[in-house]
């Protein structure tokens, strides 16, 4: 069944080409990003469908005999029929928020195909946003868990492209203002994420997503290193090429950056560390003696890290 789904994403990717294509008159680039997205939204709800069966894409198994399926010799499931069958057999709910920009986009659609679309080149471009929004979160939380890893590199492809274009991004953190907002209300962290610059990467121990450009599950030392290398070079220190990051007393990660700009909410400590979410104040640091590291979480004043006195333990038991 993989063909639905590639046929999908070959829809999508399409759209997404035309839609970027600003030489194209903007009539005819509106339209046809429309039609091409919402054949290739259609596909990827049917592969999911199929992936469970395919007899779940026939619209009516009392006309269907064996070997139909093959010639093309039947009728599919529409949009509406695919998300009742998402539902009630594959128990997938899909976000009402989501159902109604796919129905909005499915509107345009017919209104295009069938006589003449009388919204304006913003309406449109605006309903194209939301609904790519929508779909991305369908895959970024495994509701269409039939893609599979070959295909996941397209999607990152796609998703990568419409990264790029400010007004998605924008639509994006519009539209993911709710999930903050939870977030928040759980107490997790939000700080400003340093891949698409907008204040909706979490923070929870160990790891660290955004809302807005879809990275999840990252190491947070991966983020501390990024975050401090796109908006606080105080804590950088330069070694050769080495970039280091300052040592958390608490959990021993390399993951303490310099709070600020209001980059980290509620958070008001001079050091934080994005690992295990401990703040220290300016004087809590110490940097070995030894090889330069910077431990934050306490001060002391000819410090050696734990590193360098295993190393200096090597030296005098060789010696």
């Amino acid at each position: 069944m993989e063909d639905i789904l590639f046929n999908g994403l070959n829809f999508i990717e399409n759209a997404v080409d035309t839609f970027l294509d600003k030489k194209s008159p903007t009539e005819n680039r509106l339209k046809y990003s429309v039609i091409h997205f919402y054949i290739g939204l259609e596909l990827l709800l049917k592969s999911r469908l199929a992936h469970e069966h395919y007899t779940l894409i026939i619209r009516d198994l009392k006309k269907y005999q064996k070997g139909d399926y093959e010639k093309g010799d039947f009728v599919s499931v529409g949009y509406d029929e695919s998300i009742d069958r998402l539902k009630k057999i594959c128990g997938l709910q899909v976000d009402q928020r989501a159902k109604d920009a796919f129905k909005k986009i499915q509107q345009t659609r017919n209104k295009f195909i069938h006589f003449h679309c009388n919204e304006n080149e913003y309406q449109i471009t605006a309903q194209l946003l939301e609904t790519w929004h929508h779909l991305l979160r369908l895959i970024e939380n495994k509701t269409l868990s039939n893609i599979a890893d070959d295909a996941i590199s397209r999607v990152d492809k796609i998703k990568f492209r419409m990264l790029g274009l400010q007004e998605f991004v924008d639509e994006r953190f519009k539209l993911v203002q709710d999930d903050i907002s939870r977030k928040r209300n759980q107490g997790i962290t939000i700080i400003t994420c340093p891949y698409c610059y907008r204040k909706s990467m979490y923070l929870e121990e160990g790891v660290a997503g955004c809302l807005v450009c879809g990275t999840d599950s990252l190491y947070s030392d991966k983020v501390a290193e990024d975050w401090s290398h796109h908006f606080n070079e105080a804590i950088r220190y330069d070694q050769g090429d080495e970039l280091i990051l300052g040592q958390c007393i608490n959990c021993e990660a390399d993951a303490v950056v310099l709070n600020c700009n209001d980059d980290i909410e509620t958070v008001s400590s001079y050091w934080f560390c994005f690992s295990c979410l401990q703040e220290y104040d300016k004087e809590d640091q110490s940097v070995c003696s030894n090889c330069n590291k910077t431990i934050v979480g306490f001060k002391e004043a000819h410090y050696i890290c734990p590193e360098c006195n295993v190393l200096n333990s090597f030296k005098e038991f060789e010696e």
